[in-house]
């Protein structure tokens, strides 16, 4: 059903090098439709003085992080940092439910992406991770992150690493 839908369209939208190879590799055929059209951040944050060397470095993750966003990575790097206090870790966002975070980790909660710089700044963030766990199509976290001008640490599959080879 999908290669019909594919074959009858006179365009095919995909918004990171990453995807069109994922399209071309099931469907070869769609690749003079394939149309490469990235999404524009509506408000890029701005840049963010990293903290002062010394001290406790904080990673920072931002957005709703479920299952395919990395919840098993940050619950499981939340123990490990509370067990080793190698550093700290704030959750600019939400995380599902089903996953429970150390005592010591910070959870902001629902934030506005205009917002990022200054929590980034509030929260003493050195250094931001992407922890999903599945390619994404875009990952809007991932450039709000670089926007920030602090390094940014994802997997390597996806428009995240894409995103992040790039910058």
């Amino acid at each position: 059903a999908w290669g019909r839908l594919i074959d009858a369209a006179a365009e095919v939208v995909v918004f990171s090098r990453d995807s069109r190879a994922h399209v071309l590799a099931a469907y070869p055929g769609a690749g003079d439709r394939l149309v490469l059209r990235p999404h524009m951040l509506p408000a890029p944050p701005g840049r963010v003085v990293p903290p002062a060397p010394g001290g406790q470095p904080v990673i920072g993750v931002l957005g709703n992080i479920g299952q395919q966003k990395g919840a098993g990575v940050v619950a499981a790097l939340s123990a490990r940092l509370a067990a080793s206090r190698e550093a700290g870790l704030v959750l600019i966002g939400n995380i599902d439910p089903a996953y429970a975070l150390s005592p010591g980790t910070v959870t902001h909660g629902t934030y506005r992406p205009e917002d990022i710089a200054d929590l980034a700044q509030r929260y003493r963030i050195a250094a931001w991770l992407i922890p999903s766990v599945w390619p994404e199509t875009f990952s809007f976290t991932t450039h709000e992150a670089l926007a920030t001008g602090l390094p940014v640490w994802c997997f390597d599959l996806g428009a995240q690493a894409e995103a992040v080879r790039h910058a």
